[in-house]
């Protein structure tokens, strides 16, 4: 009863003190001092009020701790696909003077090197950088195998889903997919892995206010050490489920809207819990409800633009969820070139992973690829004799998703109007803002120098499109960043 009375008469003279009776009487640092080493005056525990409003951030803090840990653990039994953290892009040096216009003006314009291998797991999100690939007759391995698509309201009242890509929800660029494969060591797995392989993504997570985004981010930067890493979120899905996980996970088979196509894809949406759904599509500003499909191995889309016949590469051209063909190549002097012609206020420099091409070359001058209608890879292995040949079909045309900076998700933005101080939008005039404006670049440039394509008028190309020239499956066909190339 002593005690519970003394509880009593201290909570009785913080409510006094809290009230203001006793405020005038003691500075803050009397407080704290009584806090400490309780004298004369009222018990006031700022310490404990201090301690209470810390509780929160430190559950914060140990709970993004947690969610990093977590994160940062690889999936059991298996290898990341691609170069190692600790290896610079092949792309790193895409700015030196060395791809410059000038430096290759005089260069043959049929030979080169493969400068970089990116593949793309989730269509319109980032690449991963790969020293080598083998080759399919839907392209590289894992390209392009998975896509998001929101659920879309119908005229007719029904409900499809339809693929998203940066075009509409430029903070795709920002989702990170790992590709993780099974090294053959299942004794070291868990029941959470899956059998052939996973596909990780994170993403960043959603901002919430400048105080609580700093608390979430000093886990991350004290676990990877980098003082720009942001607080993220991650899940993990199977790389190609199996007949029994798709039976356990009841994953369904569902027909999706890519460009005008419809292929069957498998929804994995269920294996994504929920709340990793609602703070994806916050992040990237989708409305609608969201998921991911993959592709059906069975069910790949024909290659439809200006495909070679059949009979003449002894295959039937397929691809999964790229745009219109298996492989893009991009050249480096190319998209030097079109920088050059930018305007001054276009922010940075231009990169060439804008332009998400699956091979980068360096060598031949700028535009050289514009006339190329064979690329062969020569295999080092068989000693230069036994090259393996590409169609170049079509150069690529390209739409406004090359405005958007890969590194931040975000393209310029509009300019004002100087007469009536409002912003530019979409649809209003062709040459819509202040002279010189950065706004729709590199997209404008584009269209005013790169509609080269007779069959497509009016519309900017860069880069070209390819498909293998005869059939790969069975063969080891496999391509190599440094493997030399000869074109025609």
């Amino acid at each position: 009863m002593d005690a519970l009375s003394g509880m009593s008469g201290t909570v009785d003279a913080i409510m006094q003190v809290m009230n203001g009776t006793e405020w005038q009487n003691y500075t803050f640092w009397d407080n704290m001092r009584i806090a400490i080493a309780p004298g004369d005056g009222p018990p006031v525990p700022y310490l404990a009020v201090l301690a209470c409003m810390a509780t929160p951030f430190a559950l914060l803090f140990i709970w993004e701790l947690v969610i990093v840990s977590a994160n940062t653990r690889a999936p059991r039994a298996c290898k990341r696909l691609g170069l190692s953290p600790g290896e610079q892009s092949n792309l790193h040096d895409q700015y030196h003077d060395r791809y410059s216009p000038k430096s290759v003006s005089n260069a043959d314009p049929s030979d080169g090197r493969i400068k970089a291998i990116l593949l793309y797991p989730v269509k319109s999100c980032a690449p991963i950088d790969v020293a080598s690939t083998s080759v399919l007759r839907t392209g590289f391995p894992y390209d392009r195998e998975f896509v998001f698509a929101q659920l879309e309201k119908q005229p007719d009242a029904s409900y499809k889903w339809k693929f998203i890509t940066q075009r509409q929800f430029p903070k795709l660029a920002l989702v990170r997919p790992e590709v993780w494969l099974p090294t053959g060591n299942s004794s070291k797995k868990s029941s959470s892995d899956y059998e052939r392989g996973s596909l990780v993504v994170t993403f960043p997570a959603p901002n919430l206010g400048p105080v609580i985004n700093f608390l979430r981010s000093l886990a991350p930067r004290l676990i990877t050490r980098s003082l720009t890493a942001g607080p993220t979120v991650q899940f993990r899905i199977p790389l190609l489920p199996t007949l029994a996980e798709r039976t356990k996970f009841a994953l369904l088979t569902k027909p999706v809207r890519v460009w005008d196509d419809t292929p069957n894809a498998i929804d994995m949406g269920k294996l994504i819990p929920q709340s990793i759904k609602s703070d994806l599509a916050s992040v990237l500003g989708v409305k609608n409800t969201l998921t991911i499909f993959r592709v059906l191995p069975d069910a790949e889309r024909q290659v439809l633009r200006r495909a070679p016949p059949s009979d003449d590469i002894g295959y039937a051209p397929i691809h999964r969820f790229s745009d219109s063909y298996p492989l893009h190549l991009q050249n480096i002097a190319s998209v030097q070139a079109l920088a050059n012609e930018l305007p001054q206020s276009f922010p940075g420099r231009l990169s060439g992973l804008r332009f998400r091409a699956n091979i980068y070359v360096a060598g031949p001058p700028a535009y050289a690829e514009d006339t190329w209608k064979r690329f062969s890879v020569q295999q080092p292995a068989a000693g230069n004799s036994n090259p393996r040949p590409f169609l170049v079909t079509l150069p690529t045309t390209r739409c406004a998703l090359p405005n958007v900076d890969p590194a931040t998700g975000t393209t310029v933005p509009y300019p004002r109007n100087a007469a009536t101080r409002t912003p530019w939008r979409p649809g209003d005039a062709e040459d819509a803002g202040e002279e010189g404006s950065a706004y729709n670049e590199p997209s404008k440039t584009m269209k005013r120098l790169r509609c080269i394509d007779p069959l497509e008028p009016g519309k900017p190309c860069l880069g070209v499109q390819m498909l293998p020239a005869t059939d790969p499956e069975g063969e080891a066909w496999e391509v190599r960043v440094g493997d030399r190339f000869t074109a025609q």
